[in-house]
């Protein structure tokens, strides 16, 4: 990549603050009724008390009056993985988007069970230049940290890449000590909103909107060690939408499977169904059982609507 940075910092207008009454709401909540909403939260998860609907309650209760931090996506592509399970060879491009086959989705980190969400990795600068494309891999089989697993034959996977059709908004979630210390994008991007804070916010607003922005940055970067710790962020972003409505269409947040080098972005199905992202080119990797990752194909482009035809490399 280029030193232009890969996305634009951008904050609400005041307009926009003022006519969803965000800077008078942002008053009335103090840091401890957040502390109080949020181990609420996690209280509830914790037990199993999960009535979904009721979370996103919670979540709303917070929305309507803490204000959201975004950024416009502004990058040359974003990369999305996924495994050709069975040696299927994909020739489609809507075998890459989203999964079309609602019965199959599981509970995801911003879905439910049977929700489509478009799951990618957007480029960036990790401090020690770990690559996206190797990241969105890491997404999709994340049995290749472990050292304990052996992968007993060749396995194949596709990469995607999609570029920006449409300007659109995310929110980030990756403002949290961990993603700014390995990544150099986040640590601009902090920068840039503690700039924002001090100039927008009084101290105690300040703390409330960085307790809120550490507290959903750990949510979303987690491993995941059961469905439960999903449903906080996803029901975050339904609160999300309930509020903004269509005006955010992603959200940005910390990879975990990259330990946290690299960022990831979640798209609804509607921004996809909408174009605000057109396929480029995919290309097939092929894994080896040492866990050593190569390209396996060159890369395929659209020959006509939704239709790509891959060429394997000579020698395969």
């Amino acid at each position: 990549m280029d030193d232009k940075e890969p996305h634009k910092y951008i904050f609400w207008t005041k307009e926009f603050l003022e006519k969803k009454n965000i800077v008078a709401n942002l008053a009335a909540i103090s840091l401890e009724e957040l502390n109080r909403l949020l181990t609420e939260l996690d209280e509830r998860t914790k037990l199993g008390d999960i009535a979904f609907d009721e979370l996103v309650e919670i979540c709303y209760k917070i929305v309507c009056r803490v204000p959201v931090l975004v950024v416009e996506v502004d990058v040359p592509y974003i990369v999305r993985c996924r495994p050709n399970e069975h040696l299927q060879i994909f020739k489609n491009v809507s075998d890459l988007s989203y999964n079309p086959f609602e019965e199959k989705i599981d509970y995801g980190r911003f879905n439910l069970k049977r929700e489509p969400i478009f799951y990618a990795v957007t480029p960036s600068k990790p401090k020690n230049k770990f690559p996206e494309e190797f990241a969105t891999i890491l997404e999709t089989c994340k049995d290749l940290k472990k050292q304990d697993i052996v992968i007993p034959a060749n396995r194949y996977v596709t990469l995607s890449y999609w570029t920006i059709a449409k300007p659109f908004f995310a929110v980030i979630l990756s403002l949290y000590d961990d993603g700014i210390n390995k990544n150099l994008t986040l640590e601009n991007m902090h920068n840039f909103f503690e700039g924002v804070f001090e100039n927008k916010f009084t101290p105690e607003s300040k703390k409330i909107i960085s307790t809120l922005y550490r507290y959903l940055s750990n949510k979303a970067s987690c491993i995941k060690e059961s469905n439960n710790d999903y449903l906080i962020t996803t029901a975050f972003r339904h609160a999300l939408g309930k509020y903004y409505g269509q005006e955010v269409k992603a959200i940005i947040y910390s990879g975990a499977d990259s330990d946290n080098h690299c960022i990831n972005i979640a798209l609804t199905k509607k921004t996809v169904d909408e174009e605000y992202i057109k396929f480029d080119r995919a290309i097939m990797y092929e894994i080896r059982p040492t866990k050593e990752i190569k390209p396996f194909s060159e890369f395929a482009f659209p020959m006509r609507d939704d239709y790509f035809i891959f060429n394997s490399f000579k020698g395969h």
